[in-house]
C-alpha cells in the first residue's frame, strides 16, 4: 500500500487549504482595522500629552532658574556659613529645588498585536505521497 491521498482527500485538502485562506484574509483585515482604530483613539490623549509637556517644559525651565539661582548664592557663603544649621537646612532647600521630578509624560505608544499564526502554509507544505 503506497502512502498517497486519494483524490477525494486530495480534493478535502484543497478545500480546507481555501477555506483557512479565505478566513486568514477576514483575519488579518480585522486586525487592520483593530490597528487603525487604536491609533485614532489614542490620538487625542496623544495631543493632550504633547500640549501638557510643553507646559512642563516651561515649568522645568522656572525651576531650573531658581534652582541655579539659589545654588549660586549658597555657593557663595563661607564653609563655615554652609556647615552650619542654618546652612544645612538651606542646602536642603536648595537640593529639593535641584531634584524636583518634572520628567515629561510619555506619550501613549501602540504596540501591535502579533497577528495569529494562520495555518493555511501548514497544509500547503504537506506532501501528498511518500517519496
Amino acid at each position: 500500500m503506497a502512502f498517497r491521498l486519494s483524490k477525494d482527500k486530495c480534493a478535502g485538502l484543497v478545500r480546507h487549504r481555501d477555506a483557512l485562506e479565505k478566513a486568514a484574509g477576514v483575519v488579518a483585515d480585522c486586525h487592520a482595522h483593530l490597528n487603525a482604530a487604536l491609533e485614532e483613539a489614542v490620538r487625542p490623549l496623544n495631543d493632550a500629552i504633547r500640549a501638557y509637556n510643553d507646559v512642563v517644559a516651561l515649568a522645568r525651565a522656572f525651576v531650573d532658574d531658581i534652582a541655579d539661582e539659589f545654588r549660586s548664592e549658597y555657593d557663595g557663603k563661607s564653609e563655615r556659613w554652609q556647615e552650619s544649621d542654618r546652612g544645612q537646612t538651606a542646602s536642603a532647600f536648595v537640593e529639593a529645588w535641584q531634584n524636583v521630578d518634572l520628567d515629561e509624560v510619555a506619550k501613549i505608544e501602540i504596540v501591535e498585536p502579533d497577528e495569529p499564526e494562520l495555518h493555511a502554509d501548514a497544509l500547503n507544505a504537506l506532501p501528498e505521497e511518500a517519496e
